[in-house]
């Protein structure tokens, strides 16, 4: 709703239908627009304002006033615990490149995987931390924010961070346009810089306005914020990433293999 006036009884709407949303499964059928109009929500203008306000949000498909809207559908996708791990699949390894377990995760679902680096950064003291450099301001470090979209929706986004040895050896992790064929940790260990060891830190919380509005959730969704650190053979650092998931798009597993 940023930018947008909306009546009072009109926002009610939208919050009791969020958390309608909220309280439900996607794939579920919203309320009928004609039951909504009444004493309670209002005329059929305030009904479709607010039906047309989740809709342009991603947060409904597929309805209009005679039919009923369905909760959007997007797949739960596994979030392995033990290791993040890209691992080759059938060309990607001729082609000099591992791909990404999230990429072939969605495709052996059925749906088209796409991704969208955007800028953004998240606070250098946890990302230092998380690097094992202390929380010392302004360490240099190389970012990228990717948000990942199914059937071209937002579905969740990683954040990454590479100390600059890493970064000085993949020149492709400064580019702010457009994804890493394979993935960015494919990419680094392609580089010389390949993880075997990995520390994880799992939190669920209640996501900003930016996160809501980037990741099409409504109010009453939680995130599910997984934290990982990866190393190399000798103990340093090689990356630090933050995934978010809205909580009803992801599913924590066991995982073995290795990157």
């Amino acid at each position: 709703m940023a930018g947008k006036q909306v009546s009072g009884r009109q926002a009610a709407l939208i919050a009791h239908l969020e958390a309608y949303i909220a309280a439900r499964k996607p794939g579920q059928e919203m309320p009928r627009e004609v039951d909504l109009i009444g004493p309670r929500w209002g005329s059929r203008t305030t009904v479709r304002g607010a039906v047309a306000d989740l809709a342009a949000r991603g947060l409904i498909e597929g309805g209009g006033p005679a039919t009923r809207w369905k909760i959007t559908m997007l797949p739960v996708l596994p979030v392995p615990l033990a290791r993040y791990s890209t691992r080759t699949h059938g060309g990607e390894a001729a082609a000099g490149w591992f791909a990404d377990a999230w990429t072939h995760a969605v495709a052996r679902l059925g749906y088209t995987p796409t991704e969208r680096v955007t800028p953004g950064l998240a606070p250098i003291d946890q990302v230092a931390a998380g690097l094992g450099m202390g929380n010392v301001p302004g360490i240099p470090l190389t970012a990228r924010r990717v948000l990942r979209l199914v059937d071209g929706r937002e579905h969740n986004e990683v954040l990454y961070w590479f100390p600059d040895r890493v970064a000085a050896d993949a020149p492709a992790l400064a580019e702010q346009q457009g994804s890493i064929p394979g993935g960015s940790l494919a990419y680094i260990a392609q580089c010389g810089h390949r993880p075997t060891g990995y520390a994880l830190r799992i939190r669920s919380r209640v996501p900003d306005e930016g996160e809501r509005d980037r990741l099409r959730i409504a109010r009453g969704i939680s995130l599910l914020i997984v934290w990982r650190a990866g190393y190399a053979d000798d103990g340093l650092p090689v990356f630090c990433s933050r995934e978010t998931y809205p909580d009803y798009r992801a599913e924590l597993v066991e995982s073995g293999g290795s990157i």
